[in-house]
């Protein structure tokens, strides 16, 4: 009987001194890959990557940052998908895996999975905005529209100053949220969300225009204005919300300046994504032409 449970022991810990030994390699590899991917090299870096996942089956992080590697540094949706699938195959109650996987289905335009996994994600760790966000804008896609609004209000409820991303200002739920009030016409609850945005994210330019739109088709011409002015001047590149500031002029009976607006809309607008704002600008242009000359008095 002793021989057989020191052998049993032996055993145990040859076992666990595997495992050990597996997971040291494995976070070696992973470090490598990490660092060759930071300096440029991509493909070395995804090599040890894939190696460090192998070298240690249990091991879920090195899946995760090449599925975070294809998805984010090379749009390779299909590629991070299957990265992600192995990291919540090795831990499948980490909500950030399955939050990563639902984003990258999203990514590639496969939304009803991508709902799926993120439904997961927030049973797992119900505060997390990120997650109920892209939850939200994937039942935007499928149109679930009742869906998508209890989903983005969780979203902006849990993480009021959320940030997508490094360079993301903020205000993301509240703009996919107004947008969608717009939408449908529900102009007064869509400039609440934006209101209520903006003092959360104070000086973004997505929401200052969300709302200046919100006031423009409540017919408060002045207010919107205003707004759609700190819009531009939050974001000058921006050609459309040039375009809707000088159509707020126009209502506003701010004939001059809504012409010298058009223009810097015009210099800035995307022949490609503006076109319909372009060929509503040129009917502008003539309903403002023609309030000037019956403005000017008559020689």
């Amino acid at each position: 009987m002793r021989g057989a449970r020191v052998t049993l022991v032996t055993c145990v810990m040859l076992v666990c001194v595997g495992c050990s030994q597996d997971r040291s390699i494995s976070t070696s590899l992973m470090n490598e890959g990490l660092a060759a991917l930071n300096r440029g090299e991509a493909s070395d870096g995804l090599d040890k990557l894939d190696e460090a996942s192998s070298a240690d089956m249990t091991y879920a992080d090195p899946a995760y940052y090449a599925g975070q590697a294809y998805q984010q540094k090379f749009s390779d949706y299909e590629k991070a998908q299957q990265r992600y699938e192995i990291a919540v195959k090795r831990d499948p109650e980490n909500a950030q895996f399955l939050y990563r996987l639902g984003a990258a289905q999203a990514d590639g335009g496969k939304h009803e999975p991508a709902i799926e996994q993120l439904k997961l994600a927030v049973a797992k760790h119900e505060a997390f905005p990120k997650a109920w966000y892209r939850k939200g804008v994937s039942e935007v896609e499928l149109k679930r529209y009742p869906e998508a609004v209890a989903s983005l209000t969780k979203s902006i409820e849990h993480g009021p100053k959320m940030k997508i991303g490094g360079d993301d200002p903020g205000g993301a739920a509240y703009h996919a949220l107004g947008d969608l009030y717009l939408r449908f016409r529900f102009h007064d609850k869509a400039l609440k969300v934006y209101d209520n945005g903006l003092t959360n994210n104070p000086g973004v330019a997505q929401l200052l225009r969300g709302k200046g739109l919100a006031q423009l088709k409540l017919g408060r011409y002045d207010e919107a204005v205003g707004t759609l002015a700190e819009a531009v001047q939050a974001d000058n590149r921006n050609g459309v919300g040039y375009f809707n500031l000088a159509v707020a002029q126009h209502k506003a009976g701010k004939t001059k300046e809504a012409l010298e607006t058009l223009d810097q809309f015009e210099s800035r607008a995307d022949g490609a994504t503006d076109r319909a704002q372009l060929t509503a600008g040129q009917g502008l242009r003539t309903e403002l032409l023609t309030a000037m000359q019956r403005s000017e008095p008559p020689e």
